[in-house]
């Protein structure tokens, strides 16, 4: 009922812009008309995907790499060959 309530206490020109912006939006996800700044947005993820996988890359170098340094410098025979 709270919806419905909102609904009713809007105005004619506050429900007619909601309407407008939700054409608009249907609009833009039927046609895949994108403004410009939202299309620079998107082709950004790739390549900020991109960097963060070889940022974890490097980390799991470095992370294997103190493995075999720690496994090197243990003190038993069997864990440093």
């Amino acid at each position: 009922m709270a919806l419905l309530d909102k609904i009713a206490s809007l105005g004619v020109g506050e429900i007619a812009k909601g309407i407008g912006s939700l054409a608009v939006n249907l609009r833009t996800a039927i046609t895949g008309d994108l403004p410009l700044d939202k299309k620079f947005e998107l082709e950004k993820i790739p390549v900020q995907l991109d960097m963060m996988g070889q940022q974890t890359e490097v980390a799991v170098k470095e992370l294997q790499a103190s493995v075999i340094i720690a496994e090197a410098k243990g003190q038993s025979w069997l864990q440093r060959n």
